[in-house]
């Protein structure tokens, strides 16, 4: 939006001619339409009891590569809850984002699982 603004600034101030600020313009929607949209990403916090906290942020699609054909994967083990990933990509892929998980045990142990 920034660049747009300043392609018409210099229109007005007459910096640019007509013709140029359409063909920058054009070169702004081309360029945008080209740039890849970011994907979906899983967030995991885990903080223990004892003061460790953990906090990874991992692309959905690298996520189901890593997950795909690997039966060690499907589950994992967050603090001390045992979590199925599979289900968790399973609720990515029906297109639930937001907070997926949250658990706090009552060791204090706190695991919550975001889509974003």
């Amino acid at each position: 939006m920034k660049e747009k603004l300043a392609i018409l600034d210099q229109l007005e101030n007459q910096t640019i001619t007509a013709e140029e600020a359409e063909r920058l313009l054009q070169e702004l929607k081309k360029s945008k339409e080209v740039q890849p949209r970011k994907g979906k990403t899983i967030k995991v916090y885990i903080k223990s009891n004892d003061g460790d906290v953990v906090n990874v942020q991992v692309p959905v699609q690298l996520a189901k590569y890593v997950l795909k054909g690997s039966k060690h994967f499907s589950k994992a083990k967050l603090g001390h809850t045992d979590m199925d990933v599979e289900a968790i990509l399973d609720l990515v892929n029906q297109g639930d984002i937001g907070e997926l998980v949250n658990i706090e045990s009552s060791d204090g142990d706190i695991v919550k699982v975001y889509v974003e």
